[in-house]
C-alpha cells in the first residue's frame, strides 16, 4: 500500500485543480446560500474514503 502522505498529496493537488474549474463552470445564484466553513477538507473527506476502500472493509 501507498504511504499516507503520498495518497493524501495526491488527492490534494486532484482537489485543488477541481475547485478551480468547477468554481468556473457553476452557474450563478442569485439566493443567498450559507457556506459554512466545514472541520475538514474536501482531500481530507477524499483521503479517509480511498484508504477505507484500500482497506477491503
Amino acid at each position: 500500500m501507498a504511504p499516507l502522505e503520498g495518497i493524501f498529496c495526491f488527492i490534494d493537488d486532484f482537489c485543488k485543480q477541481f475547485e478551480e474549474k468547477s468554481s468556473i463552470k457553476l452557474l450563478f445564484n442569485s439566493k443567498r446560500q450559507r457556506r459554512r466553513s466545514c472541520s475538514l477538507n474536501l482531500s481530507e473527506i477524499m483521503t479517509i474514503l480511498v484508504l477505507f476502500q484500500l482497506s477491503h472493509y
